[in-house]
């Protein structure tokens, strides 16, 4: 059990002894949520999210703007201990009463949650901690009930990209009950490929060398997180078994699935299976999604697997798919902006709808001209289910049409994806 000593604290970042972090000039749009946030009281702050995200760079970002602030990383493994904890807590308190300290990965640290009650309600603290798995976050909040906020941060996505490169100048919304909203949308179709491809993660966001993206992705983020932080984190038992399950998530991203066809292709029993992708869509490297319904029903139906962001997609699958790549795209970033859980359609005809979300269904085609009898089911959703809108994410022009009582909205996908904000 190893304890950080006074000089290693101090000398873990320049905000312990009294100056600023070196951190990019941009900021993603949650900074300037916590910015409002602060003047709203005092909390412990958690942040999740998948590695290279930047939460690090965030909590550095937030830390440089507070009057004595301090910063730890628990990245190395021999302080994952609740006496490391406890030390560098108690070191930042010597140095000022009242202060904002930053701990970086302590989700792996047992009885975090604890140790931070215990300094919480003793001392006038404010937290910011991080986490690559969204469930301990959780865990914490249930016994820090009322004296913690917990926040996501996705990927890095289109339109902060695009604010990163300096292309993008003013704020895009996309409303539609509001068709002109549409016509003041800049083209930021030129830009998509290479965001696509390793704009997810904003330390290599402009790379040009793909040999290098894909080993960054690898090994900084999927290896990472599966060799070192979920089996730390979970005591996974088989971390070669975890990386199968991983890397049969991304060839077949998009698809529908039964854990029963994984745990036989990877010989597994059902429950680990169903374990092991329960910890990494934690740990934000998978999404699942249910069929819309109710969930007794979807629990004994396929769902539909994905990884997190285009870019994990585009470095990790073997065999790679366009069309899986901008449906895992539009996924990412209606993920990030809208707070309905989103699911697939799919009857016993087998008519498939990609998306539902707030009971809007959404569908995604390559194409820049979309015939309607490439729209079967969702031409049979809306005859079914009546929905007043209807999304077709495509690469041809933005336009509308009516069927059966329903405006279908045909909106290009550099539209949809550099967008601020949605309005369903």
């Amino acid at each position: 059990m190893a304890i950080p000593d006074y000089r290693t604290i101090i000398e873990n970042s320049p905000l312990n002894s009294g100056g600023k972090e070196d951190v990019p000039e941009y900021k993603r749009k949650l900074f300037f949520k916590f910015e409002q946030i602060l003047k709203e009281g005092r909390f412990i702050h958690a942040l999740c999210g998948m590695r290279r995200v930047g939460k690090s760079t965030l909590m550095k970002q937030i830390l440089n703007t507070l009057p004595n602030s301090f910063y730890f990383s628990f990245d190395e493994k021999k302080y994952l201990n609740p006496e490391a904890l406890d030390e560098v807590i108690k070191t930042f308190i010597k140095k000022g009463e009242e202060c904002t300290i930053g701990l970086d990965e302590i989700g792996r640290i047992e009885d975090w949650a604890g140790i931070l009650k215990k300094y919480y309600d003793s001392h006038k603290i404010t937290f910011f901690i991080s986490s690559s798995s969204s469930l301990l976050t959780k865990r914490g909040k249930e016994s820090l009930a009322g004296r913690m906020l917990d926040f996501h941060l996705p990927p890095l996505q289109f339109n902060e990209f695009l604010e990163l490169k300096k292309v993008k100048k003013q704020k895009e919304a996309i409303d539609i009950s509001e068709d002109k909203s549409m016509l003041r949308f800049h083209d930021y179709s030129e830009h998509l490929k290479e965001f696509l491809e390793s704009g997810s993660f904003p330390q290599i966001a402009f790379s040009k060398n793909k040999d290098l993206v894909k080993k960054y992705v690898e090994n900084s983020t999927v290896e990472k997180m599966i060799f070192e932080d979920i089996p730390q984190t979970f005591g996974v038992e088989h971390p070669a078994k975890l990386e199968q399950i991983f890397r049969y998530a991304s060839e077949y991203s998009g698809d529908l699935f039964h854990e029963t066809a994984i745990a036989s292709s990877v010989s597994l029993n059902h429950s680990t299976v169903t374990s092991y992708l329960n910890y990494m869509y934690y740990s934000g490297l998978i999404r699942v999604l249910h069929e819309e319904g109710s969930y007794s029903k979807a629990l004994r139906k396929y769902k539909k697997l994905f990884v997190t962001s285009p870019a994990l997609y585009y470095n990790t699958c073997k065999n790679f798919s366009s069309g899986k790549l901008y449906e895992t795209a539009v996924l990412d970033k209606l993920s990030a902006v809208l707070e309905e859980e989103i699911f697939f359609y799919r009857d016993y005809q087998q008519h498939e709808v990609d998306f539902v979300a707030g009971k809007i269904p959404i569908e995604v085609k390559l194409g820049k001209e979309i015939l309607l009898n490439q729209l079967q089911g969702l031409k049979f959703y809306i005859k079914e289910k009546k929905p007043k809108k209807a999304l077709v994410i495509y690469s041809g022009e933005w336009n509308k049409i009516e069927m059966n009582g329903t405006d279908i909205f045909f909106i290009p996908f550099h539209m949809l994806l550099s967008c601020d904000e949605i309005k369903l």
